[in-house]
């Protein structure tokens, strides 16, 4: 999350639409980046698909520690915004 001033903010997530068991090795959805914005002080957020064509992950996800076969998300991110006041992600 990156706060432009005490009304503007942008918060940048991971996300599936698809219902299940996310942890599960038979989960097929798909991940996406999404990043919501507000220009009132959290009173609204607009959250847009940042990856609409090209997701960040597909299958399942481990939550936990430990070896498992769904543990193979990278999803280091990190969440800036510019002189312009444009919001920047990347993700790795």
């Amino acid at each position: 999350m990156v706060a432009g001033d005490d009304n503007r903010a942008a918060f940048a997530f991971l996300g599936t639409p698809t219902a299940g068991g996310l942890q599960g090795p038979k989960f097929d959805g798909v991940w996406h980046l999404y990043i919501a914005t507000t220009y009132d002080g959290g009173a609204t957020w607009k959250t847009v698909d940042a990856t609409p064509n090209d997701p960040v992950q597909r299958g399942c996800i481990w939550l936990a520690g430990g070896a498992n076969v769904c543990r193979n998300l990278l999803d280091f991110m990190d969440v800036q915004i510019d002189q312009q006041g444009r919001v920047l992600v990347v993700l790795c």
